[in-house]
């Protein structure tokens, strides 16, 4: 069986144990003492950080200046076109009596006919300025500026969604961060026990009231404890490296600010030391931000109708794309030719001279008459789109309706533990106080004082965590009702 050693032998491995321990605490202290030097972060500063650092934010606001031109593009498109051409060509000029339709690349020859072809060049010049302007399309312009407008409001709508799915992220982070900071304290309080037990231990085994081979349970016991305290430490860092992702700020500089309540409260220093306990009226000022499940601001719901009123939007410029079109068209031009209205053919260069001028001005009514079985597919598509997205509309209302009942449910269950853990805290606290006087009295074993210490550390435990679910169900609460915006204000006072 083994036995704990007073000898020479079992004195320097304690004071090597106990020096190892307190190099890590010291080391652990030192960390927080960097952190207690750095500037506190609030949620709000945290969040505002991010939207303004995290790239994929920034991708959003292009697309949206993206969407801001092309509705400027839409407009210009309707401004009068005007265009200037001239060419100057070398060519022979035969032609021949008979009509044929437009079939490009086919050029066109305008002199008389000859009886036999003449195969002398010729100079010619023809210089135009054309302008064309539509004087009603009968409804498509509109359309197609309201497509565009819908365009651009979906883009927002996105960024807005990018945006507070972000801030939600960061919530969310900001809180989990808080839980596993207190969570290292228990686990450090934690550890302080331990050894505070294995100083127990010695002085009880010097005076003969229990026997050595506690020393070696206490020291697995401290071993787990230590275990623990490791891998806790490296979720703590974990979610530092993943808030300063989001926020651009440095890890280790990553301090949160101390809260009015719950986390926040001031922790006393020793070994049983908790944040402060659940109090019902500065924690349930929250639930009367989150009261409309249907807030039309809600960015999550904001982006779906903005995506139903791009569809209804595209398939009313779908219909009024197949509308006639009046134009109103002006024309001025001028030629030059090298043959002669008798015939005589003269120097090229006599033809790159303008000789004749004109002009011209009309009305054009433009119309394809067999549009209307193209149109009729076209519309069709474009309403099922419009029928998808006031489903996507109807999908998403329910799913932020179901997120909310199923976030009141937890909550409910929340409160009530955080109600009771007080209770289980103090009862925890004053058994592990009992069992430890006891156990230097003899009165009990080892394993009695263990278990009263894990009872200990599990209701500090669970006194965290139950209070960073309240926070975090909070959050999933406010964010589901559109209320994000306003929980991080109200977090802070």
């Amino acid at each position: 069986m083994p036995t704990f050693l007073f000898g020479k032998r079992g004195s320097s491995r304690a004071m090597c144990r106990t020096r190892m321990f307190t190099g890590l605490l010291c080391m652990l202290l030192g960390t927080a003492s960097v952190h207690a030097q750095s500037r506190a972060y609030t949620l709000s500063e945290l969040t505002n950080a991010a939207v303004h650092h995290f790239p994929s934010i920034q991708r959003k606001q292009a697309l949206v200046n993206s969407a801001n031109a092309g509705i400027a593009d839409v407009r210009s498109s309707y401004l009068p076109k005007l265009t200037a051409s001239d060419q100057v060509n070398v060519a022979t000029d035969n032609s021949i009596a008979g009509t044929y339709l437009p079939m490009a690349p086919i050029p066109s020859s305008s002199a008389g006919v000859r009886a036999d072809n003449i195969y002398t060049p010729a100079g010619a010049n023809l210089a135009s300025l054309y302008s064309e302007y539509t004087l009603t399309d009968f409804g498509y312009r509109g359309a197609r500026m309201a497509e565009a407008q819908a365009g651009k409001n979906l883009q927002e709508a996105d960024l807005a969604r990018e945006t507070y799915l972000l801030k939600w992220q960061v919530c969310r982070l900001y809180f989990n961060l808080l839980k596993a900071q207190f969570q290292l304290q228990n686990d450090h309080q934690n550890l302080d026990r331990y050894q505070q037990i294995f100083r127990v231990i010695k002085a009880v085994t010097a005076s003969g009231i229990t026997a050595g081979v506690d020393s070696s349970l206490a020291r697995a016991e401290m071993s787990r404890t230590m275990i623990n305290l490791n891998q806790q430490l490296a979720n703590y860092h974990q979610l530092q490296a993943e808030l300063s992702y989001l926020s651009g700020f440095a890890a280790d500089s990553l301090v949160l600010d101390s809260l009015t309540t719950g986390f926040g409260a001031p922790l006393r220093i020793g070994r049983d030391s908790l944040p402060r306990a659940y109090e019902t009226l500065p924690l349930g000022i929250f639930d009367t931000l989150m009261v409309n499940t249907a807030d039309t601001s809600n960015p999550l719901l904001d982006y779906y109708r903005r995506n139903a009123d791009l569809y209804a939007a595209t398939e009313k410029a779908t219909s009024k794309g197949f509308t006639p079109k009046i134009l109103l068209a002006g024309s001025l031009w001028a030629r030059g030719s090298s043959i002669q209205y008798d015939d005589d053919f003269k120097s090229v260069g006599y033809g790159f001279g303008y000789q004749r001028f004109n002009y011209g001005v009309g009305l054009a009514f433009t119309y394809d008459l067999f549009s209307g079985f193209r149109r009729r597919t076209k519309v069709a598509m474009a309403r099922f789109q419009t029928q998808a997205g006031n489903y996507e509309v109807e999908q998403q209302q329910l799913s932020l309706q179901n997120s909310v009942a199923k976030t009141d449910a937890a909550l409910a269950a929340t409160r009530d533990n955080l109600g009771q853990l007080p209770l289980q805290l103090k009862a925890a606290a004053d058994v592990y106080r009992q069992k430890l006087a006891q156990y230097k009295a003899g009165m009990v074993n080892l394993i009695d004082l263990t278990n009263a210490t894990y009872v200990l550390y599990r209701s500090q435990t669970d006194y965290v965590q139950t209070l960073g679910d309240w926070y975090l169900q909070h959050v999933d609460k406010a964010a589901a009702t559109g209320k994000l915006d306003d929980f991080i204000q109200q977090i802070q006072q």
